[in-house]
């Protein structure tokens, strides 16, 4: 598999990861939701089941969201996407057997030569889709739509001439 291969099948594979946890996270909120607002437990106990619920999803989201923001990254090839990619990872291991799976394959592919390279030429490059653009109508437009020229003709063109004396006789 090629580099770009490798770092697809993670970026799905992490949406995959976060959004089955993101559910399992709504799911347990709907539960203790649903025990809380029973007509039998007294206030001390609703607020028990409150403060677990909140609890339960703040964990939840802790190890969902760096995999869902590291996926989309990923597939975005943003030049951030690897460190985000890692912290999933870290945060993906505990998980198993999918995000133990899921974890080593990540880290495997982020620190090993491919990842590594991959991303050493996204952070380098802007933007990342024209390596050695500048933005339209910037303030050096006009210097870099000579660059294909010979330089007797860039020069010519880039140099102004001379001023004129005035003719004091």
């Amino acid at each position: 598999m090629t580099p770009t291969d490798h770092n697809k099948t993670i970026g799905i594979t992490h949406l995959v990861y976060g959004s089955f946890h993101m559910l399992i996270v709504l799911m347990f909120v709907a539960f203790f939701a649903f025990v809380a607002a029973i007509p039998g437990p007294s206030h001390r106990e609703a607020t028990a089941f409150t403060i677990m619920m909140l609890f339960m999803m703040f964990v939840g989201l802790l190890f969902t969201l760096p995999s869902l923001i590291a996926g989309y990254g990923l597939l975005k090839q943003k030049s951030w996407a690897r460190t985000a990619a890692i912290i999933a990872g870290i945060l993906a291991c505990p998980g198993f057997p999918y995000g133990t799976a899921l974890g080593v394959y990540t880290l495997w592919f982020m620190f090993g030569d491919e990842g590594r390279n991959f991303y050493a030429n996204r952070m380098n490059a802007w933007p990342p889709s024209q390596v050695g653009a500048l933005p339209p109508g910037g303030a050096y437009a006009g210097q870099w739509a000579t660059q294909g020229r010979p330089p007797q003709e860039r020069e010519r063109e880039s140099v102004p001439p001379p001023p004129q004396m005035p003719n004091w006789r």
